[in-house]
């Protein structure tokens, strides 16, 4: 339940991507609650990606609820608008493919005017190309006016943090250090789904994630118009040097990080020790948690792990124990088994009357069902029945009590 308030709140607050993967989870988790298709639709509508929306919305048990039929057809109506908007969006992709970065700046400037909300894989070639073209100006000016979602948006954020770190710190022995691989490359024939790297941003591009394609799966609804992937071409001697130069910047944020938390504890002095420990504890759930949140599972997993250890009676003990099975769920981990056992068996008053209990039980009994211990899901779906009337994780375990 609380999972699903947080990514309403996150809705609220107008992170829509994280809501929406928030909403995902659940849904993939087979939580298959109206509410949730509801609110991952609008989701959908608010990052620009009506085609999804309507799927979710199809999917409805009680659709007259949220008077879908109406609202789907609304947005049939601009369904014409988006198929163009993608088709520009390849013409533009095509170009680069093609080595017309100038021509692809323009068409995805043009994109930029489009009077509905752009989807977010949009804006990542709209920076991409911004970088390629070295049109910074224009493209922190266009950031600066975009909606909050956009700014905050991980993959955009690291490719402004990047090359504004680039920019100060590294162009020059960039230029110096890949002026050969370039001259040689413009000699060579490259294949259809490569592009030949004719510049230091180019470089940037190769290390992050695939932002030309658009942000559906296979199991996903797509858009009438495919998206087509932008494939980089980049040597193992450019791989090293970004390694390099991503570590570099990793280690100037590790001192950096460390830096404020030593200024913390300094202009703390007169607190007492204790105090001084738990604030630390506390720092390092918080970081487990954004950690979680930006998908960053294996750091989440340490920061989690580690301030269970530290501090096992906190009053957010549950909200990191809960986010740490999570994220071994993510990474599919041997001992999540485990940790269901000791959420569900500690005998803290934090955990046992954590809102993520009934949660924690479903999942447990899903993966009961999952592993073909039907007893065992039986147990834990009959005890959420039973303590949970009214929850939506009851109705949820009903359901999976009819099925098995």
């Amino acid at each position: 339940m609380k999972r699903y308030e947080q990514a309403v709140a996150l809705i609220q607050q107008e992170h829509y991507s994280e809501a929406y993967e928030l909403l995902k989870a659940l849904l993939h988790d087979g939580y298959q609650h109206d509410d949730m298709k509801w609110a991952i639709g609008l989701t959908s509508i608010f990052l620009g990606n009506p085609f999804q929306a309507i799927t979710y919305w199809q999917q409805l048990q009680q659709p007259e609820r949220f008077h879908a039929a109406e609202k789907i057809e609304q947005v049939k109506r601009v369904l014409p608008k988006y198929e163009q908007l993608y088709t520009s969006y390849n013409e533009a992709l095509d170009l680069l493919q093609a080595g017309n970065e100038q021509e692809a700046w323009a068409k995805f400037k043009q994109l930029m005017v489009f009077d509905d909300a752009i989807p977010l894989e949009v804006y990542e070639g709209y920076v991409q190309c911004a970088l390629l073209v070295n049109a910074k100006t224009q493209l922190n000016s266009t950031l600066a006016s975009a909606p909050r979602y956009v700014q905050q948006h991980a993959a955009i954020k690291k490719m402004q943090q990047f090359a504004a770190y680039e920019e100060k710190q590294q162009m020059k022995q960039l230029q110096q250090s890949q002026q050969a691989v370039r001259k040689k490359q413009r000699g060579l024939v490259t294949t259809t789904a490569s592009l030949a790297v004719v510049s230091a941003a180019l470089l940037l591009l190769a290390v992050l994630p695939d932002a030309s394609k658009p942000t559906v799966s296979e199991a996903e609804p797509k858009p009438i118009v495919e998206a087509k992937e932008l494939v980089i071409a980049q040597t193992e001697a450019q791989a090293a040097e970004l390694t390099r130069l991503q570590q570099q910047i990793e280690q100037l944020e590790q001192k950096q990080q460390q830096m404020e938390e030593e200024r913390t504890i300094l202009a703390q002095v007169g607190m007492p020790v204790e105090a001084l420990m738990d604030d630390a504890r506390l720092q390092q759930y918080e970081r487990g948690y954004e950690a979680y949140r930006q998908g960053d599972f294996e750091h989440a997993i340490t920061s989690l792990e580690t301030s269970i250890t530290q501090q096992p009676d906190a009053y957010y003990v549950d909200d990191a124990l809960y986010f740490l099975i999570q994220a071994k769920r993510k990474l599919d981990t041997s001992d999540v088994h485990t940790l269901y056992e000791q959420f569900l068996q500690s005998d803290s008053t934090h955990v046992m009357t954590s809102p993520y209990y009934d949660d924690v039980m479903l999942q447990y009994a899903a993966l009961h069902v999952k592993n073909g211990e039907t007893a065992e899901a039986k147990t834990w779906l009959t005890n959420i029945t039973a303590n949970y009337d009214g929850e939506w994780t009851a109705d949820e375990a009903k359901r999976m009590l009819t099925e098995l």
